[in-house]
């Protein structure tokens, strides 16, 4: 009588109800599926949507009156269409934090536990017995999840459906499968598969839930509306029976008491209630004490690496020869490592919590190092150059400083890591290097002359033929009461030409330094052309594009002057039927690479380049311009002095000068020349 009051009592409830979440302008929702995932979903023989949670999604959708258009197909893609919003919903879903980022999840429909499935005469017992062992799970399912996110197994065998899943582990393709407990009894039943069993108690116990996609609030509460009322109907449970019903073994004793209950229900339930608690206890103690040994080894196992780690770095950074500091924010020493104490002196005890101040010439120095040093490193996480340090006892130590940031995981910064290098005998070298060099180059500029004093004296000698003709031809002129103008200009063209030889002999042989003065490019090269302008025949036309943003250079301007008029009259003469002569002139920042090419410093240079429309030049003519007395000219035209000493005049300059040609492509020589430092 009870029984039967409950059900009427719920069917009048029923026929009083109308959906107070049923959407007015919602009557048809596309929902997918897994299409491999019995008993719960899958396509039957037919190919049509079959399942639990099929049937479950069918009559909730039904009461709330919504048509669910349902269609199966794999779980990666399907789940991917959910979180893209190309469908409304899935029948069903494993509930994780992680996942409800992206879907909403409906009140659970079923709790799902998986079990470990093995093969007759396997030595695992349970899920803590599978740890580094090869396991076997569905792609993209919860189980996937966990035994990734727990590094459970020593390898993953990933396969397309529970079915496969056991397949394989029938096969012998792993030792374990991770799958759902009655999904794994039903598949076995179904597919013949009397070699494999669960083992151990269910774990990984999961909410079952409808999906919904993200933002759709209204056919949420519509689903979750619906599954109460199949629930209240008992339709919810004529499903239920109908796909887990054979697969729930009724004990005995279960029999028994459903004939009992009048007389031992209370203390019955009391009993069933006390032992499922029992039970539940038992198996979240031996789950949360599997996960917590597991955690336990991890954690050991990750702090031994740690120290193992710490321990590595330590000996790199205590044998390393270049000084490393760890520098708190206000750039005070927190930790160095010996080659610091020895390279600067100090005790550890006297550098530790010290500023860096102690390192520094002066307190001027130490806050222009902040200001452009920290500036760079707020910007970029780094700074490289070169310094000058003092050690404990005074001295001046040129070093390379490389400073690094330390940041934590917001990006704030916490400290910074010194590494400086002492480079004293470096510099040392690179001085030794460069006086050597200059020893070199003046004696070879000294054999050069003596070696070739004979084809100077030629050219001397025609040079005096000339003068002393016509002078005497002027002589005669002037006895006779006449006036020669034109023989005395070429008296005086032929000294000037020998005055110009003598200056070019002395100015590439003797070592005299140029007069350095700041300049103005522009004005340097526009004052060269006003000279040179009257010598350039008039078939050869004059182009000049000059920079307005020049900086100023600091050198010699008669040196530098004799410089371009020298390459002007080279690329005149390789024009003698006319052509186009260019003089450009810009700012340029030569990266490190650039400037280690050239050998110069990086930094602004000022860069003019010459070139001409001409001839042009061979390969085995262009390894030789620059030496002295090489000259492709007529004897008696040239000394083959004018590019060994713009060549010297340049390298003088701490510049560089470079060629560029090809046979009757015409030449181009580019000259790099440092920016002048600002007055301090």
């Amino acid at each position: 009588m009870l029984t039967l009051t409950s059900l009427l009592a719920a069917a009048l409830l029923i026929a009083a109800w109308r959906p107070a979440a049923a959407l007015a302008d919602q009557t048809s929702i596309m929902v997918s599926g897994d299409e491999a995932y019995p008993p719960y979903e899958f396509n039957d023989e037919q190919g049509l949507p079959s399942g639990f949670n099929v049937e479950v999604m069918s009559a909730a959708a039904r009461v709330m009156g919504l048509r669910a258009s349902i269609r199966l197909g794999p779980w990666g893609p399907v789940r991917a269409q959910l979180e893209r919003g190309q469908i409304d919903a899935l029948c069903g879903m494993y509930y994780s934090p992680a996942r409800a980022e992206k879907v909403l999840f409906s009140r659970p429909h079923l709790v799902v536990s998986f079990a470990v499935f093995t093969r007759h005469g396997s030595d695992i017992s349970s899920l803590d017995d599978a740890r580094g062992r090869t396991i076997i799970v569905q792609q993209g399912d919860y189980a996937d999840d966990y035994v990734s996110a727990a590094k459970l197994g020593g390898r993953v065998i990933r396969v397309d459906s529970p079915a496969k899943a056991l397949r394989a582990l029938v096969a012998g393709q792993g030792d374990c499968a991770l799958v759902a407990r009655l999904q794994g009894l039903y598949l076995a039943r179904r597919l013949g598969l009397g070699n494999i069993a669960p083992v151990g108690p269910p774990v990984l116990p999961r909410q079952y839930c409808f999906a919904v996609k993200k933002g759709d609030q209204r056919l949420l509460a519509a689903l979750n509306e619906g599954l109460g009322v199949i629930r209240a109907s008992g339709q919810y449970d004529q499903i239920y029976d109908k796909w887990f019903g054979a697969l729930e073994e009724e004990s005995v004793w279960e029999h028994m008491l459903g004939h009992l209950h009048w007389i031992l229900g209370p203390a019955a339930l009391i009993f069933l209630l006390a032992m499922a608690w029992a039970w539940s206890l038992r198996r979240k103690v031996a789950q949360r004490t599997g996960e917590l040994r597991g955690e336990l080894v991890a954690r050991r196992r990750a702090e031994a690496d740690l120290q193992q780690s710490q321990e590595s770095l330590r000996a790199l950074v205590d044998s390393s020869s270049d000084a490393i500091l760890s520098l708190d924010p206000a750039r005070h020493i927190l930790r160095c490592n010996p080659a610091f104490l020895r390279m600067f002196g100090y005790a550890e005890a006297e550098a530790l919590g010290k500023s860096t101040r102690i390192l520094h010439l002066s307190h001027e120095n130490f806050e222009r190092l902040g200001r452009e040093a920290y500036a760079v490193i707020g910007a970029s996480g780094h700074w490289l150059g070169e310094v000058v340090l003092q050690t404990k006892d005074g001295r001046e130590l040129p070093v390379e400083l490389a400073l690094s940031a330390i940041r934590d995981p917001d990006g704030r910064t916490t400290g910074h890591v010194a590494i400086i290098r002492d480079i004293s005998q470096r510099r040392q070298a690179e001085q030794e290097k460069a006086r050597l060099e200059d020893q070199l180059r003046h004696a070879q500029k000294m054999e050069a002359i003596g070696t070739l004093a004979g084809g100077i004296a030629h050219d001397f000698n025609n040079i005096l033929g000339a003068i002393m003709g016509y002078a005497e031809l002027s002589l005669l002129d002037a006895q006779e009461g006449k006036t020669s103008p034109e023989k005395l200009r070429n008296i005086l063209t032929s000294s000037k030409r020998a005055r110009d030889l003598v200056r070019q002999i002395l100015t590439f042989s003797r070592k005299l330094e140029p007069d350095m003065r700041p300049l103005r490019p522009r004005e340097v090269i526009l004052h060269a052309l006003e000279l040179l302008r009257p010598a350039i025949p008039r078939m050869v036309e004059i182009r000049c594009r000059l920079a307005d943003d020049l900086p100023l250079i600091a050198g010699d301007v008669t040196q530098l002057e004799q410089v371009l008029i020298n390459l002007a009259s080279n690329a005149s003469d390789a024009m003698p039927d006319g052509g186009v002569l260019t003089i450009k002139a810009a700012a340029r920042q030569l990266s490190p690479q650039e400037a280690a090419e050239l050998a110069l410093r990086p930094g602004l240079h000022v860069v003019i380049a010459v070139s001409d429309t001409g001839h042009g030049m061979d390969k085995q003519t262009m390894e030789q311009i620059f030496d002295p007395f090489f000259t492709t000219k007529e004897v008696g035209k040239g000394t083959g002095l004018g590019l060994a000493t713009a060549f010297g005049v340049i390298k003088a300059h701490a510049g560089a000068i470079t060629c560029q040609s090809e046979p009757g492509r015409g030449t181009v020589f580019t000259l790099y020349l440092p920016a002048a430092e600002p007055s301090r």
